[in-house]
């Protein structure tokens, strides 16, 4: 009993790392220390492939969030502890690559993104918000934020968020056919709730998500895949109507110098995949001139987003992804008549891309 209340009065950030790190090795009694968060063997902890800790005040009082990511759904959570230790809320129906936000006032509490598949070749994206109430209680609400297929796809952007209310706009793409539906979620004691149901009709009734697979590390199950012949190790969808050159050929346009590629072009023959090797060390930018996007770091590799320069004719969306010292090039070129008909299709393959690391 002593020691549990020493751990109590001692309990941060810096002690949950060191819980979970004890834990890793095998000593039972750190799990303890977390509530017993952990309902699987040490082993498995030992594959995390993400452990991150945050807190977040509310009033006088400290909250922490352990997020424990791993390749396998079935070992992903999220514990929310408050400052004596005590384990307030455990989530084991988290799934994906996952990021942890918080939210210092207004309301208090901390985020969770998933971003997964189904196994109808939609790619998700979903947000829980995890509100602090009084007395310890923590009000949970699940959002889905995007929801693409080659198809179709529907953008949710959080406009307002407050204690008494979240107010969204959903932008749905049909084939080209945007509509856009405002909805207001009021809190009623415990939870969000849409007044209109027009959120849960965009996503839940006309999409058809009755069920939602986890997304492994090891593949993405349920999305038709092209693994490049040389470097195994990266995945991307490719649509079969799409003629796809498995032996790789030498290119010049659009590049700076030949290059020796694999593509695969559309039915029209207006768009281009391009997937090519360099070297560890080698420069983007001595095969094409590019902006930087944004940069992606997930299960144990790094992808990199760029576009080409404002004043190129031609008009490509470039990955650089790289994996120990294995790096791929994607290259995607929507053009002329495909350029309305297919933008939720170059969404759909950008977020298709994976590499088994």
């Amino acid at each position: 009993f002593k020691e549990k209340t020493e751990n109590n009065r001692n309990f941060s950030g810096d002690s949950i790392i060191k819980y979970v790190e004890n834990y890793s090795r095998g000593q039972s009694t750190s799990n303890d220390s977390l509530g017993g968060i952990f309902d699987y063997d040490y082993s498995q902890v030992q594959k995390l492939n993400k452990v991150i800790v945050d807190s977040v005040k509310s009033g006088e009082k400290t909250y922490y969030a352990l997020l424990l990511s791993h390749p396998e759904p079935q070992f992903c959570r999220l514990g929310l502890y408050n400052e004596t230790g005590e384990l307030l809320l455990t989530d084991k129906s988290l799934s994906g690559y996952l990021e942890l936000t918080k939210s210092k006032s207004n309301p208090e509490g901390f985020g969770v993104t998933e971003n997964f598949n189904t196994g109808g070749n939609a790619l998700v994206s979903v947000f829980t918000l995890y509100r602090i109430l009084p007395d310890n209680k923590i009000s949970t609400t699940k959002l889905f934020t995007s929801y693409l297929t080659p198809n179709f796809s529907a953008k949710t952007d959080i406009l307002y968020l407050s204690s008494q209310q979240i107010i969204t706009e959903i932008v749905t793409d049909n084939a080209g056919k945007i509509e856009k539906i405002k909805d207001t979620l009021t809190f009623d004691g415990s939870n969000y709730i849409s007044n209109s149901n027009r959120y849960n009709k965009v996503y839940l009734d006309s999409l058809k998500i009755s069920s939602i697979a986890g997304y492994s590390s090891t593949a993405t199950s349920g999305i038709p895949k092209y693994t490049n012949r040389i470097v195994a190790s990266l995945n991307l969808y490719i649509p079969e109507n799409w003629n796809m050159q498995n032996k790789k050929v030498k290119v010049k346009s659009p590049f700076k110098k030949e290059i020796l590629c694999n593509q695969a072009k559309s039915p029209s023959g207006a768009s281009t995949v391009y997937i090519f090797s360099l070297e560890e060390n080698d420069l983007l930018s001595d095969v094409i001139d590019t902006v930087l996007e944004k940069e992606i770091f997930e299960f144990g590799y790094k992808l990199k987003y760029y576009n080409n320069l404002p004043n190129s004719e031609r008009k490509f969306t470039i990955i650089d992804a790289k994996c120990n010292k294995t790096r791929t090039v994607v290259m995607i070129e929507i053009g002329g008549a495909d350029r309305n008909k297919l933008a939720n299709l170059k969404r759909y393959m950008l977020q298709s891309i994976f590499m088994n690391c």
